[in-house]
């Protein structure tokens, strides 16, 4: 479901030419650029997506306080408020008050913007609603969220219909359709479900994937790589004896982990750990970079000007 998703986007987002931008700052190269449009490869779709959306977020907020610079006071201040470790909840509750006005005055900020650019407001669809659909729906199965599942994939279902989905556009609604009906037929299984039932977890934290996933990436991937069935095919008697031993090796590999104390970034999923980040945060300054030298892609010169006006 996840990859039907971010082949959808990667159809959406092809036209605007953002996928060459990923290209030319060489964050992708031109064979692989092509598996993250088609969302075949799901580890990489899903980082570009993150990435693209955090550049369009960045540049969005940075244009809104360009024109609002009394707001970048107040964010200011609100960064000072927060990294104090004694705050009474009135004071909370003020900051939080604070916070919410900065979120409304932007969200008010691109809805004029996208009522004067169609070029800006192809952006903020995919910002605010686009992506928030496979944004939720990874969410939902790394942390087990059966409500927040359901709504993504409900969300999801307009997109399976209007890029021509078919398969998905038949079976989606009768899915849900059951899901909804869970709790009436099946209470135990329902029950089962809301307390994350529907996903593998691992030792790893936020790693929960579909029971598909957890069979590709527990069983037949490590029997495709080097020290799996790779190479003993022709003799039966040592695909037999691997079958058997497999899980054994795993406990022994696990039980060497425990031992050697492996923790730090093993006990985070990939996504999460600081090396990743760290790369991530370089590839999004990177992009920005090239997009304010050649183009920024939020740019409109006669809306800006009208909007200029307006606001004078």
């Amino acid at each position: 479901m996840e990859k039907i998703v971010l082949a959808c986007l990667g159809t959406y987002l092809e036209p605007s030419g953002i996928f060459g931008v990923l290209v030319e700052t060489e964050c992708y190269g031109t064979d692989v650029i092509k598996t993250v449009i088609s969302g075949s490869h799901y580890s990489r779709a899903h980082t570009a997506h993150s990435i693209i959306h955090e550049v369009l977020t960045s540049m969005m907020f940075e244009a809104f306080l360009s024109k609002f610079p009394e707001r970048l006071t107040e964010l200011d201040a609100l960064q000072v408020n927060c990294q104090s470790k004694e705050l009474t909840s009135e004071e909370w509750n003020t900051t939080k008050e604070r916070a919410d006005s900065i979120q409304a005055a932007f969200q008010d900020y691109l809805k004029e913007r996208a009522s004067l650019s169609q070029s800006f407001d192809y952006w903020k669809t995919y910002v605010s609603d686009l992506f928030p659909i496979i944004r939720d729906l990874t969410n939902s199965l790394r942390s087990g969220d059966w409500i927040l599942y359901l709504s993504a994939i409900e969300r999801a279902t307009s997109l399976f219909f209007f890029f021509g989905r078919t398969n998905y556009c038949r079976w989606t609604p009768l899915f849900l359709q059951d899901c909804y009906q869970l709790k009436d037929k099946f209470p135990l299984l329902y029950d089962s479900y809301m307390n994350g039932g529907f996903v593998v977890n691992t030792t790893k934290k936020g790693s929960g994937v579909p029971f598909d996933q957890a069979l590709e990436q527990c069983y037949n991937r490590p029997a495709k790589v080097s020290g799996g069935i790779i190479g003993v095919t022709r003799k039966k008697e040592a695909v037999a004896l691997w079958g058997i031993i497999k899980h054994k090796k795993d406990q022994y590999v696990e039980l060497l982990e425990m031992k050697g104390d492996v923790g730090g970034e093993l006990s985070l999923h990939h996504a999460f750990n600081p090396s990743t980040a760290t790369k991530i945060v370089m590839m999004v300054q990177d992009i920005e970079e090239y997009l304010q030298k050649v183009c920024s892609p939020l740019q409109d010169q006669v809306a800006l000007k009208k909007f200029s006006l307006e606001k004078l």
